[in-house]
């Protein structure tokens, strides 16, 4: 076992972390026989997709298409609501919300223009 200018007791490196690129050492104690294990190079967010099978990349590209479609839905719907909602970009979840409330004023027009229409004030045979 060897040791250090204070005393202590130093590791040699196990051959096998020469070989691998990135490793850190595990120990609990001063002895030789230190495991290693490979930790993946720091890549910062970057993620290359050419080293992916094919069918993966596939799969992905098959998702984006899935959701540029759906977002491209939501807009459509965004484009058939009421001015008053134009004033600012609405979520997924506003634009359903904003869409169910149009159309149900929508059908309240059609039932009181279907009852004016009638002759009568009575509006319970309409359907709702």
């Amino acid at each position: 076992m060897e040791t250090d200018n204070y005393g202590l007791c130093t590791l040699t490196p196990a051959p096998l972390a020469a070989s691998l690129p990135y490793a850190e050492c595990l120990y609990g104690d001063c002895y030789d026989n230190a495991f290693f294990y490979p930790v993946s190079a720091p890549n910062f967010g970057h993620y290359d997709s050419q080293h992916e099978p094919a069918f993966i990349r596939k799969r992905n590209e098959r998702e984006r298409q899935r959701v540029k479609f759906v977002n491209e839905g939501y807009e459509k719907l965004r484009q058939h609501l009421p001015q008053e909602y134009a004033q600012k970009r609405l979520s997924k979840v506003e634009t359903l919300r904003a869409a169910i409330k149009h159309i149900k004023h929508l059908q309240a027009c059609l039932r009181v223009d279907g009852a004016a229409a009638s002759g009568g004030g009575n509006m319970a045979h309409i359907p709702k």
